[in-house]
């Protein structure tokens, strides 16, 4: 009895496996003579067949094109760990034109000396670097950024080779150390991997490489007004006894950044430096009498100039793409009623509705 049952069982499985064999070929068949159907019915209307391919490629192309861009700028976290925690921490005036967010030297060093909300605080300057020529390699001006101790981890990106800066070399005599850009070491060291210890001859100093930055290492916030050049290297930024003093000197040159620390909101932050911004301007109230505190995500800072104009070209195109899907519904349909004739015959011989 076993045994028939056995036997049983294994020839319902076989029927089974025999009869999904059969409706997969069936179909793969059925797709196959679809398929040369449309290559044939496409080859006797090269006019309709143009038409269609060149409404399509144009709009999936553009709206491809687009969205790309759109993508990388707008969509695209900031290529830093735990990018959403990052923020840019900036001071405006309220009756200003514009909201650039610089900060002056003197509130930085308040703001990182009296905070508790961001596990760190890096400020950003501009700065260019003149270096003389030696061993053969030209003379060459190089766009760098100087920053804080901090400017790194808050970004948690370490050098692809050597360190980074310490407090240390926030001190005049200990700051002629650098990070050059994974472009310029190869381009001027040609990868060398001896390049740690090596000197860059500037017209004013010279500069000790202590570390290579990853390969498309940037920092997003642009710090100079007149452009968006590739930086080559990073310097210690060195702050002077005039910028510690609340003189009459109002120098707003310096780009904030901070990290928010585990379980702090945007909100809190905000909170927490208006109340030091307050407590400033109790002590110095002629540096604030129209000037407060801002924190703000730093992927919507770095976007806030282009978002608005991107997502509308993006619904644009996406538009576009629409009015193409219908003009194309539309020629089907034109070339569907040509077919008339065609079809009643096919339906009269029994073909399905798919088929036709």
């Amino acid at each position: 009895m076993l045994a028939r049952l056995v036997a049983y069982l294994r020839g319902i499985a076989t029927q089974t496996t025999e009869a999904v064999r059969d409706v997969r070929t069936i179909w793969l068949d059925l797709l196959w003579r679809d398929a040369r159907h449309a290559v044939r019915s496409l080859r006797r209307t090269p006019a309709f067949t143009s038409v269609a391919l060149l409404v399509l490629t144009l709009s999936i192309g553009a709206t491809t094109a687009i969205f790309s861009v759109v993508d990388a700028v707008i969509l695209r976290a900031l290529p830093f760990g735990d990018s959403e925690r990052l923020v840019a921490v900036g001071e405006f005036s309220k009756n200003g034109p514009f909201d650039s967010m610089r900060v002056a030297p003197q509130n930085f060093l308040d703001w990182r000396d009296r905070q508790d909300v961001f596990t760190g605080l890096a400020a950003v300057a501009y700065a260019e670097i003149s270096l003389k020529r030696q061993s053969g390699a030209l003379p060459e001006t190089l766009r760098a950024q100087r920053v804080t101790a901090e400017f790194f981890s808050v970004l948690r990106t370490p050098p692809l080779l050597g360190r980074a800066f310490s407090a240390e070399n926030e001190v005049d005599g200990r700051a002629h150390v650098a990070l050059i850009s994974y472009g310029l070491w190869q381009r001027r060291f040609g990868g060398a991997l001896d390049v740690i210890g090596t000197h860059l001859p500037g017209q004013l100093a010279s500069f000790e490489i202590i570390g290579v930055m990853p390969p498309g290492f940037t920092y997003p916030v642009d710090t100079y007004f007149l452009g968006k050049e590739r930086v080559d290297m990073w310097i210690p930024n060195v702050f002077t006894s005039d910028d510690r003093v609340r003189g009459n000197s109002f120098g707003y040159n310096l780009h904030v950044v901070g990290r928010l620390g585990d379980g702090v909101s945007i909100e809190r932050a905000q909170a927490r430096m208006d109340q030091i911004t307050a407590s400033l301007a109790a002590e110095t109230p002629r540096w604030f009498t129209d000037r407060v505190a801002k924190v703000e995500p730093l992927h919507g800072f770095v976007t806030r100039g282009v978002r608005t104009w991107m997502l509308m070209l993006l619904g644009a195109v996406s538009f576009v793409l629409l009015i193409a899907c219908v003009n194309l519904a539309n020629l089907m349909l034109v070339r569907a009623t040509a077919r008339t004739r065609e079809l009643a015959v096919r339906a009269a011989r029994g073909a399905s509705r798919w088929g036709q």
